[in-house]
Parts: structure tokens; C-alpha cells; sequence
């Protein structure tokens, strides 16, 4: 499993630091965007608590949510500056399939970040997302 750290994001938006963890937009088949931050009832992104502080989000379309989509099509949606420390997550539940891996997104303790789990069946070593 793959986490990302303060340091290693600084200058990132959230679709680039996607992009990183898959080693590049191309490796990128699919992915599927929830709702953001704690909206765990899929309210829409501008009724959501906290979207609207930032000014780089774009409310994602409710029926591009919850259904899997080309890259290509949600980047530009995902492509915000957000803040990974303690508080509510400032950013969408997502997950992205590459050929290899699915990345996804996991708060403790009001910490965001990402982590990456295999696609498919290997040797490995698992762990808890979402811990120390």
C-alpha cells in the first residue's frame, strides 16, 4: 500500500496527485467519484459542507457520480487544490482503476490521504487503511 505524505503533495492539486499515484494519466482505465467530503446521503457537490470555500472546485454533475468514467472526462472536475490535513476531507470520494492497481481515498482521525491496494489477486502484504 501506497500513502502519500504533506511533503510529497506540496504544489498538487487532487487530480494530480491521482495522476502520481498511477504513474501518469494514461495508466488511468476508469474511475468513480462519490460524494464530497463527509456527504455520505450523494448530495450534490454545492450543497455539500465545505465545497464552496474553495473557488477551484467545479461541482461534478450528479450523473457522472457513483458509475464509472474515462478519466478524461472527470480530470478537469478533480483538478482542485485542496487541504489533506486534520478537519473535515476537502476533496471526493473516489476510486481509480489502473491496469495494476485501485487507489482510493481514506480519512483518520480528520487526516486525508490516498492509498492503492492490488487490482487483482498477488502476494501481499495487507494493511488497514486509514491508521498510523
Amino acid at each position: 500500500m501506497k500513502y502519500t505524505s504533506n511533503l510529497e503533495r506540496d504544489g498538487m492539486t487532487f487530480a494530480s496527485e491521482i495522476e502520481d499515484l498511477c504513474d501518469g494519466a494514461e495508466n488511468i482505465e476508469s474511475v468513480i467519484v462519490g460524494p464530497f467530503g463527509w456527504s455520505y446521503n450523494n448530495e450534490p457537490d454545492s450543497e455539500a459542507f465545505g465545497f464552496s470555500r474553495n473557488e477551484s472546485r467545479v461541482p461534478i454533475p450528479q450523473e457522472l457520480k457513483n458509475k464509472p468514467q474515462a478519466w478524461d472526462t472527470m480530470r478537469s472536475y478533480l483538478d482542485y487544490n485542496y487541504d489533506c490535513g486534520y478537519g473535515s476531507p476537502e476533496c471526493h470520494a473516489v476510486l481509480v482503476y489502473t491496469d495494476k492497481i485501485i487507489v482510493g481515498v481514506s480519512t483518520y482521525d480528520g487526516s486525508t490521504r490516498f492509498f492503492s491496494v492490488p487490482r487483482n489477486p498477488t502476494d501481499w502484504i495487507p494493511t488497514m487503511p486509514g491508521g498510523g
